[in-house]
């Protein structure tokens, strides 16, 4: 308390200094800003908001003292400048459990589908939303997706309150590419508000070296109740729940791999790397298969500098009802956490060698029943293609009457990503198609995800023992109806897939390299005088991190982890493009990768009609 008060008498002092100090120039996420007196006014008044209450002020400094060293590893990871950490401090105050009028929920305040976009699970089980450090993967995968379309991240954060094409108007295309920015009273109230809060926090976060709570990170695999995590924590049910408000009815599923946290407040021995992301980069850079790799520990935690339990209290009067006292010396070890048998729900798909022939019916994917125009024949309706890699996805969307961020989000694809050729595209929402065509590496726990169900469904729909089946590559899997029992095990074969299915006694060389005049009259064809692409299956290869096994849990510390190398910091180009006849703005954009929008700001363009022979600037990241 006695620091407190000495911290808060010095902060009080330089009170009316720090709220009218706002400087000509700063740097701000690697932009060097010049702030006009319109700006500077606005920036006053923003910082004089931010401590008009010194109580709320202090407790969320003491929240960014336990929070933001998460937040900074992902910005870290993803090679975004450390200055965006101060955009969550705005958004939610760093509560976890934050809710807007529009219902974005969490730290980073996401919608519901913006947030599956972006890569995070949102259950009746799990919502990392507000999970702080899956919850800031998530903004950096945004963020540097928005920085792509103008390479400047104070237009990035625009683009976080805009959204990517609302932000445009927003923005200078003379700027685009540059490292400075000059703000004006007329700059977007948003960015203005965030640089406020750098001026607000910057120095009051650098004051504590000790925070009063700091999270230890351990990785777990479900099924295993909050409960059970608690009481091996020494933590009673409420403590636990509310430094993990991500799981939602106090169980983390079957086959969930996660981190979560435990509140320390004895030393702190400096932020330790999410050991949940440390396991999968380990993975990634595992041993090819035959290898025997070694098994990923039971839970992984943050080194303890003690044997004392995860929480000492402490606190200005030495005692905290709220906070467990250390157990005595001679309490038994907490049991181990209680992980899943080891099943085939995250065993990778076999090749058909493993069968015998009679096991199973082959058949080539455009003479299957439910692909293709044998689909639109027999009233089975079309959920799938095949993208062969000639057409861009955004042009297929507009061929099968579907929206592109509706596609990519369908397929776990970003914006302008073009996915692997031969790789399987659904039409329609996870949860909506019939069928799944198993591809090289995935295993039941990962197909289950993609289609919003479980693992125990799927082997249920299809008739396979969890105990003794497995999946297989190019099998057709029911996601809706039941297998008939005296059904066969439909594979589903095509020239791409050949070698990774390992069918005796055939090989990519003795498929036809294109498809024959029947197999082409059989391709989709949705509109009437169009014709579709050629479309084939090449999955592209996928490391799956193995159950963890009941294991001595060895501690991850910064000798063992495996560093993640930050993304390559992106570059961008200037050009000038000449339209020939046909061309269209949508189709000039898809193929510098930029937005329709853009090039109409840059250009002045008040109408989408282009001549031949005109010629437009044009802005992108795309290499020379």
């Amino acid at each position: 308390m006695h620091t407190l008060l000495l911290f808060w008498l010095a902060f009080s002092l330089s009170h009316s200094q720090t709220t009218s100090s706002v400087p000509d120039k700063m740097i701000f996420c690697d932009i060097e800003v010049t702030i006009t007196e319109g700006a500077k006014q606005k920036l006053r008044t923003y910082k004089k908001k931010l401590y008009e209450s010194p109580k709320y002020f202090n407790e969320a400094v003491d929240r960014a003292d336990t929070y933001l060293p998460f937040v900074e590893e992902a910005l870290k990871d993803g090679g975004l400048p450390d200055d965006l950490k101060y955009l969550v401090i705005q958004e939610s105050n760093l509560f976890a459990d934050a809710k807007s009028s529009a219902n974005a929920i969490g730290f980073w305040q996401f919608k519901d589908d913006a947030a599956k976009e972006n890569g995070l699970k949102v259950s009746n089980f799990i919502d990392e939303r507000k999970h702080i450090f899956r919850s800031s993967q998530a903004a950096v995968k945004y963020l540097r997706r928005s920085n792509k379309d103008f390479d400047h991240w104070l237009y990035a954060i625009i683009c976080y309150y805009e959204g990517q094409t609302g932000a445009i108007k927003h923005t200078d295309p003379a700027i685009y590419g540059t490292k400075t920015l000059t703000i004006d009273e007329n700059t977007h109230w948003y960015l203005l508000k965030t640089i406020a809060y750098k001026l607000a926090y910057e120095d009051a976060l650098k004051i504590t070296l000790q925070p009063q709570t700091w999270l230890q990170p351990i990785s777990v695999v479900g099924p295993i109740t909050a409960e059970d995590l608690a009481t091996q924590n020494n933590l009673s049910l409420e403590q636990f729940n509310k430094w993990n408000k991500w799981i939602l009815n106090n169980e983390i599923p079957e086959g969930e791999m996660c981190t979560y946290y435990i509140p320390r407040t004895d030393l702190y021995i400096g932020h330790t790397p999410d050991p949940t992301k440390m396991m999968l980069i380990a993975a990634k850079n595992a041993p090819k298969p035959g290898a025997t790799p070694t098994p990923p520990p039971a839970q992984v935690a943050a080194p303890k500098p003690n044997p004392s339990p995860a929480i000492v209290a402490k606190s200005p009067s030495e005692t905290n009802p709220s906070i467990p006292q250390p157990a005595p010396k001679n309490t038994p070890a907490a049991p181990p956490v209680s992980m899943m048998p080891v099943d085939l729900t995250s065993k990778e798909a076999l090749p058909l060698n493993a069968l015998t022939e009679d096991q199973y019916a082959l058949i080539n994917i455009e003479d299957d029943l439910y692909y293709g125009l044998a689909a639109k024949e027999y009233g089975f309706p079309l959920e799938y293609i095949i993208y062969e890699g000639t057409t861009l996805l955004a042009d297929l969307a507009l061929l099968y009457n579907k929206r592109y961020s509706d596609i990519l989000q369908w397929n776990g694809l970003i914006t302008n990503e073009e996915p692997q050729k031969g790789m399987v595209i659904y039409l329609a929402k996870g949860n909506k198609v019939s069928f799944h065509v198993v591809k090289a590496g995935e295993t039941m726990n990962k197909i289950a995800s993609k289609h919003h169900t479980s693992a125990k469904k799927l082997y249920q729909k299809n008739n396979i023992s969890p105990k003794d089946g497995h999946i297989y590559i190019g099998q057709r899997l029911y996601l809706k109806d039941v297998r008939p029992k005296n059904e066969k095990l439909i594979v589903l074969r095509n020239k791409y897939w050949v070698n990774q299915m390992g069918t005796p006694g055939v090989n990519e060389e003795q498929q036809p390299k294109t498809s024959s005049a029947t197999t082409q009259s059989t391709s989709i064809s949705p509109q009437a005088g169009t014709t579709p692409p050629t479309t084939t299956l090449t999955p592209p290869k996928t490391t799956v991190v193995e159950p963890p096994k009941e294991t001595p849990k060895p501690v991850v510390t910064s000798s063992t982890a495996v560093e993640e190398k930050p993304e390559t910091p992106q570059t961008s180009r200037w050009l000038e493009h000449k339209v020939v006849a046909g061309e269209t703005l949508w189709k000039i954009s898809v193929k510098y990768q930029t937005k329709v929008e853009i090039i109409k700001k840059a250009n002045n363009l008040t109408s989408d009609v282009l001549s031949p022979g005109q010629v437009l600037k044009i802005f992108t990241t795309l290499p020379e």
